[in-house]
């Protein structure tokens, strides 16, 4: 029965303005539908905030949700989605985070946070099980992520309390602030962590006492070893086990896809300075991993000597290493390391921030940026010292920074450079795509904007699989091929589907068939999963058509934003300049490969070529309701 297995079956909700708290039931028939976290989260956003709203004002939502296998002995079953309208692109926003909150909201008898409202002062939230308290955060203000951890389990009396919370960038309103727990876990994109700052929302806490229960506990065992079995075989595990995702460095530099100098190329001679490989060598001091991973991917670093010695720190990914290193000609491994640290303490995207520096440096090397401009800062390219410095000016919205602070669009609208911003809907992209067409086509669809994570087809980095295995996998043999567009649609397709169903079970993605093509698991094992969890029988068929819901119900939050076919395009940097070096010298996304790829898409997707917008049966198809499919 719902609400007793997998589901904890209680939404909190809770009206800041008035300081009120109200628990009701979880809806059986969305939690069906839309699965969990992402998922729900995305359709009560579309549901219950209305167009044109203001992202930083009260009418906005902020969303926690968990998913029906958090907290469960599932494999890497520890995240959690935060959701709300984005400060930094005006379209749906949310954000995914690790490590070890999200199970406890769940032990405390909760699947989702649904957060309205403003208060009159900073407060946090202080969840026991049952008892849920908006508590007075006026001591915590204009500390650090780090420090408000700690204050609040002094305050409370429990070291094992779980926080997720916010720091100066948050409560300063900085566009691209993120939310951060376990120190180093950042649910980093859209901004989530400026709307929960708008909020005079300092923290999260919680404490949970309760059991997640399992509906079939031995078809449940078994379910989890076959997924297991999957994971451990996949040819990429024990690169994703010994280097984390900073085995991509290296990987991305050899296939052209880095990202040097705010993607001018996408290769980097003094890559190998702040690879995985020199990573591990030179600073890791052990492997981590979050709640119930058997991946162990993340590690804890430390600086022994040097200018930076004393760092420590968990980390970083490879998205933080491309942004604070190659998007800014930065081989100085151990300040990204210092800079990875002040990014989780400052509450910053450190992705964002990253471009949006790589950005200014571009302006300032073209003459479109002056030291008028930035109050006498000579912003060159490489200095370590001028990074960190920018962070901090960003997160304290001080002179230059407070410029940066509204995003790499805002600012190019105030002091020019537009054609340098690399961006999707907004949102800044730290690769370079030129050499991988469907990777490319991913980040013109994705619902949050140009993002690496909503279903990058990864297949495009195995430069070795038989054309016979991508027959097998995708139907079309010629589909892993980088530079070609055939079968991309379909390909991209399939995997933000996948990935929609992963961030709705709240399961990692790394350890899916997303990031391990051809044996880690996909939606098969999760329809396994979900049933023996939950007790509701699901299908590999319904799980496909629940990606794809959450999808569509995401476009059609986008599409009453203002957001149609016009917008799922590609920077200039990748349609208009080929790339100038490496193995994918020449190479750019022509227009006309892009069109092409969009319209094989929307064919794909059942929505209109002329607008991408979804057709009438395809929302009754999905049993979306109370929408329209005409853009506002």
């Amino acid at each position: 029965m719902l609400g007793l297995c997998g589901w904890a079956g209680t939404i909190l909700r809770v009206d800041l303005t008035i300081g009120k708290v109200s628990k009701v039931p979880i809806d059986p028939g969305l939690a069906r539908r839309f699965i969990g976290g992402r998922g729900m989260n995305s359709e009560i956003l579309r549901q219950e905030t209305a167009p044109g709203i203001d992202p930083l004002g009260p009418d906005n939502l902020l969303i926690f949700g968990t998913g029906p296998l958090t907290g469960t002995i599932s494999p890497s079953s520890g995240r959690y989605t935060v959701t709300a309208k984005s400060p930094l692109t005006g379209i749906l926003g949310d954000a995914n985070s690790g490590g070890f909150w999200a199970p406890e909201l769940k032990y405390a008898g909760y699947d989702q946070i649904v957060i309205s409202g403003r208060a009159n002062k900073p407060v946090y939230m202080w969840i026991d099980d049952e008892q849920v308290e908006i508590k007075d955060a006026s001591d915590l203000a204009g500390k650090d992520t780090w420090e408000t951890a700690d204050i609040i389990k002094e305050h409370l009396g429990d070291d094992g309390i779980q926080v997720t919370c916010i720091g100066p960038a948050g409560e300063r309103l900085v566009r691209f602030a993120s939310i951060i727990n376990n120190l180093s876990r950042a649910a980093g994109r859209t901004g989530v962590g400026a709307v929960m700052g708008s909020k005079n929302l300092k923290a999260v806490a919680v404490r949970g006492s309760k059991a997640v229960k399992i509906a079939d506990p031995k078809a449940f065992e078994r379910a989890v070893e076959d997924s297991l079995k999957l994971v451990y075989n996949a040819s990429n595990y024990e690169t994703y086990r010994n280097l984390g995702t900073t085995c991509l460095v290296t990987i991305l530099n050899e296939q052209g896809a880095i990202g040097y100098k705010n993607c001018q190329a996408g290769t980097w001679e003094k890559a190998h300075e702040i690879s995985g490989e020199t990573l591990l060598q030179k600073y890791v001091v052990r492997h981590k991993g979050c709640f119930g991973c058997r991946i162990q991917c993340s590690r804890y670093y430390e600086v022994p000597k040097g200018e930076y010695a004393g760092t420590a720190g968990e980390g970083p990914e490879y998205a933080n290493l491309q942004a604070l290193g190659a998007s800014c000609a930065n081989s100085d491994l151990a300040s990204i390391l210092y800079a990875n640290n002040l990014a989780n303490k400052l509450g910053l995207d450190a992705i964002t921030a990253g471009v949006t520096i790589a950005w200014a440096m571009e302006c300032y090397e073209k003459g479109i940026i002056s030291k008028r401009d930035t109050g006498g800062i000579e912003l060159e390219w490489g200095d370590s010292h001028l990074i960190v410095a920018l962070l901090e000016m960003i997160a304290e919205r001080e002179g230059f920074g407070n410029v940066l602070a509204e995003g790499p669009l805002r600012a190019a609208e105030k002091l020019g450079g537009q054609e340098y911003v690399v961006h999707v809907k907004g949102m800044p992209i730290h690769q370079d795509q030129r050499t991988r067409k469907g990777c490319a086509l991913a980040h013109a669809t994705s619902s949050r904007g140009g993002d690496h994570l909503r279903g990058i087809p990864i297949i495009e980095q195995f430069a070795n699989i038989p054309p016979n295995a991508h027959q097998t996998l995708y139907g079309i043999s010629e589909v892993g091929h980088a530079y070609s567009t055939v079968g991309k649609a379909q390909l991209v397709i399939w995997n933000e589907h996948l990935c929609a169903v992963a961030d709705s079970l709240e399961i990692c993605k790394f350890a899916t068939a997303w990031n391990m093509p051809l044996t880690g698991p996909r939606f098969g094992d999760f329809a396994k999963l979900l049933s023996a969890a939950t007790g509701v029988s699901m299908n590999e068929t319904e799980i496909v058509r629940a990606g794809e819901r959450i999808v569509n119900t995401e476009r059609l939050f986008n599409v009453r934003e203002g957001i149609a076919r016009k917008d799922d395009k590609l920077p200039k940097r990748f349609t208009e300049e080929a790339a100038p070096s490496g193995p994918g010298k020449g190479q750019r996304i022509t227009p006309e490969d892009l069109e092409t790829m969009l319209d094989e898409y929307y064919k794909t997707r059942g929505w209109r070529l002329s607008d991408g917008i979804p057709t009438e049966e395809k929302l009754r198809e999905l049993e979306l309701t109370g929408c329209s499919p005409k853009a506002g």
